[in-house]
């Protein structure tokens, strides 16, 4: 449609937007199919049509157009403008788009049907909205801790993560036994969304030493106590994965110098007389040394300490990068530094 003879969308009557929509019709696939022009046609089009759609308030009409087979787009935005409860219910469960289900469930204020809808829709999107506005954080954390760990369950329960904010109900969660032991995302999704860190640490303390299978290593993200930190990282009776997660948040150069040494010295593949072994070649669990080693090497300030390792054959097969990127960035530092003291004198 030209320039000169398009309509100004926004001072349209609604009976004129009706019109305006009915009778330009843009399917599901019109932005990927056709000519380059063609696309940009539908674009425009479609573009105008979604200033339209806010101009109506018909039911009626909305539930048409979101229930139709035009643009995905356009169907969500007609969903999003009915407040018309049994229209929402209609196509919260008639409409074969995620997306234009989602945007009509988000209106939907019945209890029953939002955990309905929790428990039967696969799409996330439905399942995030209807979290959204079920109001009931007790009968969620009851989901959560009745059913199994499948990974459809977890798919659900991580989502109403997400919406549960009563720390009461959370800490609860956080120690229940059935929860725990359905799976590590899930527990640790908990913790994340625990805002007492000394809460945090105390279950975290627990779990570390059942080994791994309980708690992701990302839960130590929320904790920032160095002590505690620190302790995790020297424990040799705690998985690597959660050494090398603490690693990466330790400020105190001289004592991961002195954690990476101990781990090189006592290590099957670092230590003098190891098995030459390559990357690929290395167990989880010396995967997760060589991440351990190439976190803390990281936040080591220690320049001789990290020249000496470049002079490491053994550690340059296994750790070579993490070597040559942290003495690089520490030579950058010196020359920087000492530009620094040239130019003041």
């Amino acid at each position: 449609m030209p320039n000169a003879i398009r309509p100004d969308i926004s001072a349209l009557s609604e009976q004129q937007s009706r019109l305006f929509i009915t009778n330009n019709f843009i399917g599901r696939d019109a932005l990927d199919i056709g000519s380059p022009s063609a696309k940009r046609e539908a674009a425009a089009m479609l573009s105008r049509q979604m200033e339209a759609i806010k101009q109506i308030n018909d039911q009626g009409f909305l539930k048409e157009i979101a229930l139709s087979r035009r643009d995905t787009g356009l169907c969500a935005a007609a969903a999003s403008r009915i407040n018309d409860q049994a229209y929402l219910k209609e196509i919260s469960s008639a409409s074969a788009i995620g997306k234009v289900r989602a945007a009509a469930v988000r209106g939907i204020t019945d209890q029953k049907l939002l955990m309905r809808l929790v428990l039967r829709d696969g799409d996330h999107n439905v399942v995030d909205a209807a979290c959204y506005g079920f109001k009931d954080q007790e009968v969620m954390a009851r989901y959560l801790i009745s059913r199994p760990s499948t990974p459809k369950n977890d798919f659900r329960k991580r989502i109403m993560l997400r919406h549960i904010t009563d720390q009461s109900i959370l800490k609860e969660l956080a120690y229940h036994h059935d929860l725990v032991i359905s799976g590590s995302r899930v527990a640790t999704d908990v913790l994340m969304a625990v805002k007492d860190e000394h809460f945090v640490k105390d279950v975290v303390s627990i779990y570390l030493h059942l080994g791994e299978g309980y708690l992701r290593p990302a839960i130590l993200e929320r904790i920032s106590d160095q002590d505690f930190l620190k302790k995790v990282a020297a424990d040799e009776s705690i998985s690597f994965n959660y050494r090398a997660a603490s690693a990466l948040r330790i400020n105190d150069s001289a004592f991961l110098v002195s954690a990476v040494s101990d781990v090189l010295k006592k290590s099957r593949i670092f230590g003098e007389g190891a098995p030459i072994k390559l990357k690929h070649n290395l167990s989880k669990e010396e995967a997760a040394q060589c991440q351990f080693v190439s976190g803390a090497l990281g936040r080591i300030d220690d320049y001789g300490f990290i020249e000496s390792l470049s002079k490491d054959s053994r550690a340059g097969l296994l750790i070579g990068d993490a070597i040559s990127s942290r003495l690089s960035e520490l030579k950058s530092a010196r020359k920087d530094i000492s530009d620094l003291q040239r130019d003041s004198d």
